[in-house]
């Protein structure tokens, strides 16, 4: 494990105080804990650090029985900074074992997010014996942002930086999170990466993964309201046929992401997005309000041609105008009704964005004086589609009316390309990843060797990743998703549904068939439950509504509001526990509902700080992270009308903690250690009295700045202890990291 301390200067004092420092922190980095460990909120199946910040995964790759993830850790601190790669594998997805860290910080430059390859033709000359290496392509970050490798040849567990970094650089600031895959048809090594604040992926490709060769920029695009980072690029089957399409992902700062499907031929990704083709009502490109009506001054005089001042980035609208209603800013009233239409085709779509207030900032339809369907915003500036099932008022005569009533936060609407059409709208060939907010910089594994495409994400978000209330650790991944192409009502949607591994924890308390709510809410409410999974298919036409509150105590509570009056999924964590004063982590989420047969599927997932909504077999995902107290462990359904479950099961999920690997025998975490003397002159002694317990020890000592040092290799050692002679050490602070190849200490001394 390297370690790295900038700026360090010959002052004895200084020194003296950052040994303190050290012996207090480095001494406990990679100690191993049960996952719970009486922590209010160390999930029971999610991955998390054994203590410290973790931010974007890295490096997901599979190799000879073991998944490896890697991820920006900070070892020294429980918030952002002196970004390395952290790592550990599993067998399973669900159990894990952490090792030590992989790429430390070097000579002030940092180890940015980037992607692990088998390289398993030896492209590199970095393979021994026949043994392919596993080589991380990764940002450094110092004064510009650059892409390099470092690789390791014993699978994973020491890593080697490649002397001649960086393999590739622009001199930007901006250019990171490298995603490298093998293209087998061109037989090339293809990089995507991305130039953040330019909201551009470019792609690269190579024979050997040193030497570069740019293909395409590929953006701006889409969602272009934050920073893109962290791409990822990989070939997925369409319904499980040999028509093979290719996805292009990118997270977009502060939480979210987004994904394109097209076509990958080694040279170029090309992405059609299909024209949406109907009977226009408006789309606000000539530049008046000549088909409406006025009220008010929050639309101003004519339709916006883009973001406002003081506004977040608005995206998502076609051409170059659109209804927004943040002119001078939220506090603003109005009201817009259009001519009378007549109804003639089954659908009308429409492009929502802005705030989530139903009664307040909404589009509706109105047919013969009354209200037909209406609308609201995400609480996002991205507007996405939106749809009214219209087929039985066609012939009818109507207008519509947009509204903005509200002064408070996201008291504003976005709207555009109001069209009837045949079948609902959808973005096509495009979509959202995830309706949650915390479902980040998202990377799927390589080299799986059964052909799933499986990807996880950080569960987190930018606005208030610092604030979450973990200790000693702060940060979660999701759990693990397979990924899949769908053929849906025509159209080509990416799907994504939890691992089947965690059927393997899923224990089954409550199971029924076409039951009523009323028949079955004694039964739910009896339970108590800290982690748990909650499946169900509702009939849509027995309710208008179903409320599910969980993790609930009092008045804490997570919502979940399946709303089939409204075509909506509304979660609500305002009230939820910890961290509910940040406005951006109480939002309102607003996702669409999907009604297939007069049904609605949901699939729920609950850990002791995370809840994750699977809904329209994965179709639409919500991730959030939650932080209630001990006691909310409750679960509370209602409905308006008497919902009827097609089924409906609960389960607890639960680890087996005597099958986990965080509660191993910790063979070199159980052994005394001492170091002597400190500070040293010329050898060092480190014993102890059972060192007989540990097996082979491998001994490695770093410098202040990360560079391992060459250290004697005739050492003497016998049971209880090791003497190493410092040759050539300049005077200067060093760490010593032990290791059995299972678990590894560290130490910390001064040589005078």
């Amino acid at each position: 494990m390297k370690f790295t301390i900038s700026n360090i200067r010959s002052n004895t004092l200084i020194r003296l105080f950052l040994l303190v420092i050290l012996c207090v922190s480095f001494n406990q980095q990679n100690y191993t804990l049960a996952q719970t460990n009486g922590e209010l909120y160390r999930p029971e199946f999610h991955f998390t650090p054994a203590k410290n910040w973790m931010n974007d995964p890295n490096g997901l790759v599979y190799f000879k029985g073991e998944y490896h993830i890697f991820y920006q850790y900070n070892p020294l601190g429980n918030q952002w900074g002196n970004m390395s790669w952290g790592h550990a594998k599993s067998k399973d997805l669900i159990k894990w074992d952490h090792l030590p860290i992989a790429i430390p910080v070097i000579d002030n430059v940092m180890a940015f997010s980037g992607s692990v390859v088998v390289d398993w033709n030896n492209t590199t000359g970095f393979g021994i014996n026949n043994e392919p290496a596993l080589v991380a392509i990764y940002t450094g970050a110092g004064i510009y942002q650059d892409q390099r490798l470092a690789y390791s040849i014993d699978g994973g567990n020491v890593w080697k930086i490649y002397e001649q970094n960086p393999v590739l650089s622009l001199f930007n600031g901006n250019f990171r999170d490298p995603k490298v895959i093998w293209h087998e048809a061109s037989k090339k090594w293809i990089m995507v990466v991305s130039l953040g604040e330019d909201k551009k992926i470019k792609f690269y490709k190579s024979t050997d993964l040193k030497t570069w060769e740019f293909m395409q920029d590929f953006g701006p695009i889409g969602d272009v309201s934050g920073a893109w980072e962290c791409p990822d690029l990989f070939p997925l089957p369409i319904d499980d046929t040999d028509n093979v399409k290719w996805v292009l992902v990118n997270s977009i700062a502060p939480g979210s992401a987004q994904y394109f499907i097209g076509d990958f031929d080694g040279n170029k990704f090309t992405w059609a997005n299909a024209e949406i083709s109907g009977l226009i009502i408006e789309d606000f490109e000539n530049g008046s309000y000549e088909n409406w009506t006025v009220v008010g001054d929050a639309f101003g005089v004519s339709p916006a041609s883009g973001t406002l001042s003081d506004q977040q980035s608005v995206a998502g609208y076609l051409g170059g105008r659109l209804i927004n209603s943040f002119l001078d800013g939220d506090g603003t009233q109005g009201k817009l009704t259009s001519k009378e239409f007549t109804i003639q085709k089954a659908n009308i779509g429409f492009l929502i964005g802005g705030g989530n207030h139903i009664k307040g900032t909404y589009i509706k339809l109105v047919v013969n004086g009354k209200v037909a369907a209406s609308s609201t915003g995400l609480n996002a500036e991205l507007l996405s589609w939106r749809n009214w099932n219209v087929q039985d008022l066609i012939g009818e005569n109507a207008h519509i009316e947009i509204i903005d009533s509200v002064t408070g936060g996201w008291g504003h609407i976005n709207v555009d390309h109001i069209i009837q059409t045949d079948a609902p709208i959808e973005a096509v060939n495009y979509g959202k990843v995830d309706y949650g907010k915390d479902f980040y910089a998202v990377q799927s594994f390589s080299d799986v060797s059964d052909g799933r495409r499986i990807w996880l994400a950080w569960m987190s978000n930018w606005s208030y990743s610092g604030e979450v209330p973990t200790s000693p650790w702060r940060g979660i991944m999701s759990i693990p998703r397979e990924l899949a192409l769908r053929t849906v009502n025509g159209q080509v949607k990416l799907t994504q549904e939890p691992i089947n591994e965690l059927s393997v924890i899923s224990n089954e308390i409550l199971s029924v068939e076409n039951q009523s709510l009323h028949n079955v809410s004694s039964q739910i409410a009896s339970l108590k439950l800290k982690t748990f999974e909650l499946e169900c298919l509702i009939d849509a036409n027995s309710t208008k509504n179903v409320n599910i509150n969980f993790k609930k105590a009092n008045n804490q509570y997570s919502n979940l509001i399946v709303d089939v009056d409204h075509g909506e999924l509304r979660f609500n964590r305002s009230q939820s526990g910890s961290l509910t004063r940040n406005q951006i982590f109480s939002d309102v989420q607003v996702a669409p509902l999907i009604i297939k047969n007069g049904e609605v599927q949901m699939r729920m997932i609950v850990d002791n700080c995370s809840v994750e909504i699977f809904h329209a077999d994965g179709q639409i995902v919500l991730s959030n992270q939650i932080f209630p107290d001990s006691t909310s462990n409750a679960i509370e359904i209602s409905s308006e009308g008497n919902a009827i479950f097609r089924n409906l099961s609960i389960g607890i999920l639960e680890r087996d903690e005597n099958n986990t690997s965080l509660k191993e025998n910790q063979k070199i975490g159980q052994v005394s250690l001492q170091l002597y003397p400190n500070p040293v002159d010329n050898e060092l002694t480190i014993s102890s009295s059972n060192f007989s317990e540990v097996g082979n020890l491998e001994i490695r000592i770093f410098n202040s700045l990360g560079r391992e040092m060459t250290i004697d290799t005739n050492m003497q050692h016998n049971n209880s202890r090791y003497t190493i002679r410092l040759k050539n050490f300049p005077t200067g602070l060093y760490i010593v990291r032990l290791s059995d190849g299972i678990r590894m200490l560290n130490y910390s001394f001064i040589k005078k």
